[in-house]
Parts: structure tokens; sequence; C-alpha cells
């Protein structure tokens, strides 16, 4: 007899979800306020569809994508306890819940930059809707010798 285990198989994302060849796939440098360093952030885009973000405004983002067009993507990031707060001012603050991002994704045809844009809502730990917001961000790829470039300032 042979024995088998109870335990459900695990598996990783479908591959039609996510793909190694995708353009997206890689490290991202994101500049989500131009005007304010504060708020950028560095992400990966796993091959399998999963997504990881760190930014010192806002905390850890975990999400996850998957291919809608040869330089196309859809992309959900949850953050939860916004470490930063709401308000880049108030560095110290702490908001309880939840931020969810629903994004559209294109990458250029270099494949060297983002352009996303979607909905992102902030939660209270119960589920209640504090705010919403359109979210409008570019990335650029990271990739060996990369330099952040350095704002201009306007007049």
């Amino acid at each position: 007899m042979i024995a088998t285990s109870a335990w459900p198989n695990a598996a990783a994302q479908d591959a039609t979800t996510a793909a190694a060849g995708h353009p997206v796939v890689g490290a991202w440098w994101w500049e989500n306020i131009s005007s304010d360093p504060f708020d950028d952030s560095y992400a990966i885009f796993h091959a399998d569809g999963t997504y990881v973000e760190e930014t010192a405004y806002i905390g850890a983002g975990i999400g996850a994508w998957e291919a809608t067009g040869e330089r196309t993507a859809g992309l959900i990031i949850v953050v939860q306890d916004i470490e930063g707060g709401l308000d880049p001012t108030q560095p110290a603050a702490f908001v309880a819940g939840t931020i969810t991002f629903r994004l559209s994704i294109e990458v250029d045809a270099a494949g060297n930059a983002i352009v996303a844009k979607g909905p992102a809502e902030i939660r209270s730990p119960d589920g209640a809707m504090m705010d919403e917001f359109t979210y409008e961000g570019t990335a650029n790829r990271l990739a060996v010798g990369w330099v952040m470039p350095v704002a201009t300032p306007t007049a």
C-alpha cells in the first residue's frame, strides 16, 4: 500500500496569468509623486505573477499581476497598516487599515518605463471606506549602473 498525504498539492500561479517573458518582469523604481522623493518606492514584478514593493512613505506592499497584453498588465497591491500615514509632512503618523491599488500597467516599447493608472481605496481595519482616489504613476527599470534621477527645481 502506498501512503498519500491528505494535504492538497500546492501549485504556483497559473502560467497563463503571468509570463517570464513579459516586459514588466524585473525590478523597478516608482516615481510616485515626482516632486516628492519621500514617496518614491522600489518594486519587483516576479515571473510567477507575484509583486513586492517597499516605500518609506506607506510601507510594504504585496500584490499580484497578470498579463493583459504583449506590453500591458493588471496589478493589485495591498499595503496593510500604513506606516507613514497619509501625509508626507507627518512621517510619524500611522493609519490602521489598508490601501489597495488596482492598476492598469503599460510598459514602453523599449521595456524600460512603466505608466500606471487606476483606483486606490483606503479602508479602516473594519473595512469601512476612508478615502479613494485615482493613482497615476511612472516607473523606470532598475539595472546595474542605474542612478536615481536628480529632480530639477521648477521656477
